[in-house]
């Protein structure tokens, strides 16, 4: 029984790592589907002005003021927002294991919060010891990616696991 890691982003393109384990992988092989995101700020529904902030004495009797800066209104909380965020991934996961499920894999599903989305596959991937990670391959979209890499780059200079990577389909 092989054990393979998944990382998905959110995309359609990064699915077709997905694909390429329902072709090369058999029934009862253990498939662990995880997303990385960013965390989330609450979501605002408007600000407040902010208070007044005293400047001092302009003239006899006449105090200056200037105002602060406006305060955002939340309408969630930040756990709320974290909270939001969890459910909306592990939901996209669940909707990406059930398949995989029903064709006899065995499906666990992991949604993870970090900035650094390749340090999260890379540690969680030593912990699990995958037979090997599949994911997608993202041409170069940023000066910041061509200088520094992708998530995938930097997946496979960790040396973990063997990594499928799966091209982008040119459209």
């Amino acid at each position: 029984m092989r054990r393979i890691l998944v990382p998905l982003d959110g995309t359609g393109a990064a699915e077709a790592a997905v694909k390429e384990i329902e072709a090369i992988c058999e029934p009862g092989d253990e498939v662990v589907l995880i997303s990385v995101s960013p965390p989330t700020e609450p979501s605002a529904r408007g600000s407040r002005p902010g208070k007044v902030v005293s400047t001092g004495t302009i003239a006899p009797g006449i105090i200056g003021g200037a105002p602060g800066p406006d305060r955002p209104v939340a309408a969630e909380t930040a756990t709320q927002a974290a909270q939001r965020q969890a459910d909306e991934m592990r939901d996209y996961l669940e909707d990406r294991a059930s398949p995989l499920r029903g064709r006899g894999f065995k499906v666990q599903t992991v949604a993870l919060t970090s900035d650094k989305p390749a340090d999260a596959i890379v540690d969680y991937a030593r912990r699990m010891h995958p037979t090997f990670i599949a994911m997608l391959r993202r041409s170069h979209r940023t000066l910041g990616e061509i200088l520094f890499g992708t998530v995938a780059q930097a997946v496979v200079r960790a040396e973990v696991a063997p990594v499928l990577v799966v091209p982008a389909k040119l459209d």
